[in-house]
């Protein structure tokens, strides 16, 4: 396998670079190894392009979790640099290419197309991505408790899981800080690898996250969350099948 090359200064990929990725992908779902190309075409000037504001990125840095490549980002490119690429799908698709040894140690196949290539015009898919998705999603919680953070960004840079799928399928949810106080509160488990108490993502099964998400489309009917301060009327409000998930709490 190709190893990337250290401490380079960051690029985007072009629209021609992106479809180069893109038939790099199809290549390795076919069993086809393609990795050698992918590295190659981190610098290819064909189809990447220089952003010329001096930030490098370390090739060789490998991410313990999410949360860790967050944190590495954050320091290392700052945030006024990852605010102003938010819509720079060509900078967040070569940043995935630029990691890509690392995700493909990871996972088994190469995920979809959006863990690669960043979808802005599409939440659903662009929420998936890697390195942006995270990121960004991140920021979002930034006002949210440690217990939802640790629960939405302790896996592996390839991981998603049932959690974040629920909590993020409506863009809104993830926005609300009572919303993610209680998801904290309720599923947070610090014993568990994955940090959330067991069955707590099945689907169709009371007191989950998708029951979650249903009883509060219902009390958004006549109710109005948003605070932090509104998670504790929130909590006492939940109906009795998410006892089991409180164990008893009391917030």
């Amino acid at each position: 396998m190709s190893e990337p090359e250290g401490i380079r200064p960051v690029r985007r990929l072009t629209e021609e670079g992106i479809a180069v990725l893109r038939n790099c992908l199809v290549g390795l779902r076919r069993g086809e190894r393609d990795e050698a190309t992918m590295q190659a075409l981190v610098s290819d000037v064909q189809y990447t392009e220089p952003i010329e504001s001096g930030e490098t990125l370390d090739g060789n840095r490998l991410f313990e979790s999410q949360r860790d490549m967050i944190q590495y980002f954050v320091e290392t490119l700052g945030n006024e640099f990852i605010d102003r690429h938010r819509k720079d799908r060509g900078f967040w698709s070569w940043v995935a290419l630029f990691y890509s040894h690392q995700m493909l140690k990871e996972a088994k196949k190469p995920g979809t197309d959006s863990c690669w290539i960043f979808e802005l015009d599409n939440p659903r898919e662009s929420r998936r991505h890697y390195f942006a998705g995270s990121i960004y999603l991140y920021k979002d919680f930034e006002k949210c408790c440690e217990e939802a953070k640790e629960i939405m960004f302790s896996g592996k840079l390839t991981a998603f899981g049932g959690m974040r799928d629920a909590v993020t399928y409506t863009p809104e949810m993830a926005r609300i800080p009572a919303v993610m106080e209680v998801v904290g509160w309720l599923y947070y488990s610090p014993d568990s690898t994955r940090k959330i108490k067991p069955g707590s993502a099945i689907q169709d099964k009371p007191g989950t996250i998708r029951d979650l998400i249903r009883v509060l489309a219902q009390f958004a009917k006549t109710r109005d969350f948003y605070a932090v301060e509104d998670a504790v009327e929130l909590w006492d409000l939940l109906p009795d099948q998410f006892d089991r998930f409180k164990s008893g709490l009391v917030h």
